[in-house]
């Protein structure tokens, strides 16, 4: 996955919904390279694909981490700046949107319907940092538990982690797997400790079934 693409110094640059796809096992693939490739032709070439893209103003580039957002219309202090902490931004944002099923920075965009001109609006404040996709993290609440919190605490850290506003704290791709990884053994591990320790359950003998009566055989 992303961790095999970041092990060649290959960036993605465009991850979103719309470019994460399930085979027929259910596996998850990452779709539509157009911009890397780009990159490996020429930084003004993938500056160029960025800014016709974002003349489209669609929702996907909300997944765009602010550095290259602004990058992408000249405004970066650091032109060559590393671009795969980019990548685990949009990871980031990949998490929440799944987790909370609510659309990235749904208070500033009309309830989840970005439109050209309130994308226009609000693209500007995310890549100043203005406005950040996890600052309704903690109100989020469970789709179908209201009671509970929409996302748990350690895929809330991860998020915050992924989504932090420096790249250089963000975790590499090759991190992100292994804090998961982790993090299911730990779950497996816990639930076959406590299916080991669990009470066993009381036998209660059944009662005896009562006897047969035989009905009486009367000859004529």
């Amino acid at each position: 996955g992303l961790a095999a693409l970041h092990s060649l110094d290959f960036a993605h640059l465009s991850l979103h919904p719309g470019n994460v796809v399930l085979d027929a096992k259910s596996h998850v693939k990452l779709a539509d390279y157009a911009l890397p490739l780009e990159l490996l032709l020429s930084r003004g070439k993938m500056l160029d694909a960025l800014d016709e893209r974002s003349e489209l103003l669609e929702e996907h580039t909300l997944y765009r981490s602010p550095e290259l957002l602004r990058l992408s219309v000249g405004a970066d202090e650091e032109p060559d700046a590393p671009l795969l902490p980019s990548d685990v931004w949009a990871l980031g944002c990949l998490l929440l949107r799944v987790l909370t099923l609510e659309p990235l920075y749904a208070s500033a965009t009309l309830e989840g319907t970005p439109t050209a001109s309130v994308l226009s609006r609000t693209l500007p404040r995310v890549a100043s940092g203005e406005l950040h996709p996890a600052s309704h993290l903690d109100e989020a609440v469970h789709p179908w538990q209201p009671t509970e919190p929409a996302v748990p605490t350690h895929a809330a850290a991860l998020i915050r982690r992924c989504t932090a506003p420096s790249p250089a704290e963000r975790p590499t791709a090759l991190e992100v797997v292994e804090f998961v990884t982790a993090h299911r053994q730990r779950e497996m591990h816990e639930r076959a400790r406590s299916r080991a320790f669990a009470p066993e359950p009381k036998h209660v003998p059944s009662s005896p079934a009562p006897a047969r009566r035989e009905r009486p055989v009367i000859n004529v």
